[in-house]
């Protein structure tokens, strides 16, 4: 929740070629609830916002359930009220980060200013933890 609690996030139900999905929503007061994305049949949830609520952090599911063991992938995102819905992993790759054995996981937190984000991961099969500073 935003500081002056304007601004929530969280997820909301919708029907996807007959399956149920979540998919992560913002809601003011001025615009009521507004879906984040992606509405593509993969799962989405909020995980936090800014203060200010200008910027939602939380991962959608790259899950492929095709395969004989499926395993639960989440992929991070941001949204920010300006530029919308962003897939972080595939924002790195395209700016030239090399992510080369690591897996992020699911952001927790997100800084106040919207440009520090921590988060789980994997690198080489260990657990780990990532610290990402966005430009400005």
């Amino acid at each position: 929740m935003s500081d002056d609690g304007e601004a929530v996030v969280g997820d909301r139900i919708y029907e996807f070629a007959g399956t149920l999905r979540s998919i992560a929503v913002i809601w003011t007061s001025s615009t009521g609830i507004v879906e984040l994305g992606p509405r593509d049949g993969r799962d989405a949830h909020a995980a936090a916002i800014t203060p200010d609520g200008t910027t939602v952090i939380g991962s959608s599911d790259a899950t492929d359930y095709e395969s004989e063991a499926p395993m639960y992938r989440p992929v991070p995102f941001m949204w920010r009220s300006d530029v919308g819905f962003v897939d972080i992993v595939e924002a790195l790759s395209e700016s030239g980060v090399d992510l080369a054995g690591w897996q992020l996981g699911s952001p927790q937190a997100v800084s106040a200013n919207g440009r520090v984000i921590v988060g789980s991961a994997t690198c080489g099969g260990l657990s780990s933890v990532y610290r990402l500073v966005l430009p400005r």
